[in-house]
């Protein structure tokens, strides 16, 4: 049994030393609240099985859908993506308002460790970095993957405005064609 696992091990130190670099790439500056890319880093690397992240690697793994570039590259970071997605759910869930959990896997959860306020802005950011890292040039994505990935995470959310601003922040530049049948794909999968 622990050797079919492994993978899962694999993919969970991949993760996170991914995470870890990318907040330490954070940390030259461009974030100045030292406080708060401290709390992004208690919240994402705080001891999970990464579960997620292990099923994202298996599938890009068996789906080789990325396989035009290095498909571990994008695998990970994509897996990071949801990661951080998972931890700031969690940050949100145990605040005061909402769970007030004490707890978060056996050690304090971010607002006891930190504050409230720091812990609402460190799962936002988390929310936000998930985007971030889905446009990765490292991660040799096309834009019509980013595009896709980050729709499909946000596409109970998506309006055709929003999908114009997304595409402009992301440097994708769609005809009006290609805007209308993107817009229609997102509809036509929402349930």
């Amino acid at each position: 049994m622990a050797e079919s696992l492994e993978w899962l091990l694999s993919d969970a130190k991949a993760v996170d030393g991914w995470i870890k670099n990318w907040l330490f790439q954070k940390s030259d500056g461009s974030i100045l609240a030292p406080r708060l890319l401290a709390a992004m880093e208690y919240a994402s690397l705080n001891g999970g099985k990464r579960m997620r992240a292990g099923l994202v690697c298996a599938s890009a793994r068996m789906a080789h859908k990325y396989s035009h570039k290095n498909t571990a590259d994008a695998a990970i970071g994509v897996a990071v993506a949801v990661e951080f997605l998972h931890a700031y759910s969690l940050v949100h869930d145990d605040l005061p308002a909402m769970d007030d959990a004490d707890l978060r896997r056996g050690i304090a959860s971010t607002h006891k460790k930190f504050d409230e306020a720091t812990a609402i802005l460190a799962g936002d950011a988390l929310q936000t970095a998930s985007f971030e890292v889905l446009c990765e040039p490292q991660l040799g994505l096309l834009a019509e993957q980013r595009m896709e990935l980050i729709g499909t995470s946000l596409s109970s959310q998506l309006n055709p405005i929003s999908l114009r601003t997304n595409c402009t922040c992301l440097g994708v530049s769609l005809s009006e064609n290609d805007f209308f049948k993107a817009v229609l794909n997102l509809h036509l999968r929402l349930p």
